[in-house]
């Protein structure tokens, strides 16, 4: 029987003529001429004098085969030529896999590396240091008390929600409203509420105002009153909170995933449903604490925060105000917040399907002060070809003499209004556009 150290050497030899091309040799494998005194080694080291870099598996046979990856800092290898192997934090070289999230000691302090290092602060680098809002617990208003086939027997998720049940929003459409309160940190810490609103759900569709992702109600069952779903971290309500904005320290936040506002309820039951999200939310802070109020809504849900932002400045006058409309649809047959069947044609399209309805959005506020409104329009038509041939739904604008020809214009100081090329779905994702005027408002109002 073979000795172990000759089978190995044997293995060596016929590696090395595979590699060379040489596979039928006509020296017998068994007559290499090794000595028994020989270690494998000392057989092996003429052999393999000028050893090419081999797989990890060749390594661990013979050793004198530097290998970089090999977990080993061989005598050849180096930080610069096998960072893998040769490198380690606190080197004082950036290099191999270190990062400055991973190794600031090495690589440096960066702020916006997603760590919060290096004497990095929450003032210094809010983007690494500051609070994350990457999932919610997300509520139904109201729950099955039982399973399919037994009765629902529903029942409210939260006492809080009453007020659904005190205007009398019928059952159904309280178990299809969907609301996160991320940031609530006690009613008498409240200096800023923030309120907003995705777009109509006809499903669970994704928005980039709130965050929610395609599917958000995949997780419930009838008798679920909570669950926990992701929010993406370029959505409005993330930045908001991540860049620089908004503390959970003294910010009330909601967050309408399925607000069910939708556009073909009667004007009495829009009007139920607004008062009981006006009442929801006046819960959530005391007025003499109150610095501002900040709501924004995509769609159905922009003609939401546009009417409650209505309710808050007739009863708070004094209180700042912002209201962030992306392509805010409301009812034109029924007048919904002054919206009148003619409008104007979006003046950096030249297409005739892409306009928005008249409003005197103005008059719709009994004090514009201490109010800003940022109207992001573009008129896109909101459903498909054959249905829009029936229903025209599309965007309101503010109702002036040059509507239709400025891309950009003001009323006053409390009015914006930007025309856009992007599609209705894709206008609740100008989160950029918003947090720009967001922080305007703000330095003008101190909140």
């Amino acid at each position: 029987m073979r000795s172990p150290s000759r089978v190995l050497l044997l293995c060596a030899v016929s590696l090395l003529l595979q590699a060379c091309g040489d596979t039928e040799s006509s020296v017998p494998l068994e007559d290499v001429g090794a000595t028994p005194t020989e270690t494998l080694t000392e057989r092996t080291s003429a052999i393999y004098e000028e050893c090419p870099v081999y797989a990890t598996e060749s390594a661990s046979l013979y050793p004198e085969c530097q290998v970089c990856g090999n977990g080993v800092c061989d005598m050849n290898e180096n930080d610069s030529t096998c960072p893998q192997d040769c490198s380690f934090c606190g080197d004082g070289l950036c290099n191999g896999w270190e990062s400055s999230g991973s190794c600031p000691w090495d690589c440096g302090v960066v702020c916006g590396d997603g760590v919060c290092n290096g004497g990095e602060t929450v003032s210094s680098c809010r983007t690494d240091c500051g609070p994350k809002l990457r999932s919610v617990l997300l509520d139904r208003v109201r729950r099955c008390r039982n399973d399919a086939p037994w009765p629902c027997n529903s029942v409210q998720t939260r006492p809080e929600y009453h007020w659904w049940e005190h205007f009398g929003v019928a059952n159904d459409k309280q178990k299809r409203t969907y609301i996160a309160q991320p940031l609530n940190p006690g009613r008498d810490n409240v200096r800023h509420l923030v309120f907003i609103s995705a777009g109509q759900q006809d499903g669970d569709m994704a928005s980039g105002v709130t965050g929610q992702q395609d599917g958000f109600k995949g997780p419930f069952d009838e008798t679920d009153g909570s669950e926990w779903v992701g929010v993406s971290s370029t959505s409005l309500a993330s930045r908001l909170v991540e860049e620089l904005h908004r503390s959970p320290n003294d910010t009330f936040m909601g967050l309408a995933f399925d607000a069910r506002f939708n556009y073909g309820f009667s004007p009495s039951n829009k009007q139920d449903i607004e008062n009981a999200y006006y009442e929801w939310l006046k819960e959530k802070f005391y007025s003499w604490n109150l610095r501002s109020i900040y709501l924004a809504g995509h769609s159905r849900g922009g003609c939401l925060v546009a009417r409650l932002g209505r309710r808050f400045k007739q009863e708070f006058p004094s209180t700042p105000v912002i209201v962030h409309i992306f392509d805010g649809v409301c009812h034109s047959n029924d007048g919904e917040f002054g919206v009148q069947s003619w409008g104007y044609l979006n003046p950096v399209m030249n297409n005739s399907n892409w306009y928005a309805y008249s409003s005197d959005i103005g008059a719709q506020f009994s004090t514009t002060q201490n109010l800003a409104v940022y109207n992001m329009v573009s008129g896109d038509q909101v459903l498909g070809d054959f249905a829009d041939f029936f229903v025209n739904v599309h965007a309101f604008g503010y109702g002036v003499p040059n509507a239709g020809t400025a891309s950009f214009f003001t009323v006053g100081d409390w009015y914006t209004q930007e025309w856009f090329t992007g599609s209705h779905m894709g206008m609740s994702y100008a989160t950029g556009s918003a947090l720009w005027h967001y922080r305007q408002s703000c330095n003008r109002f101190g909140c």
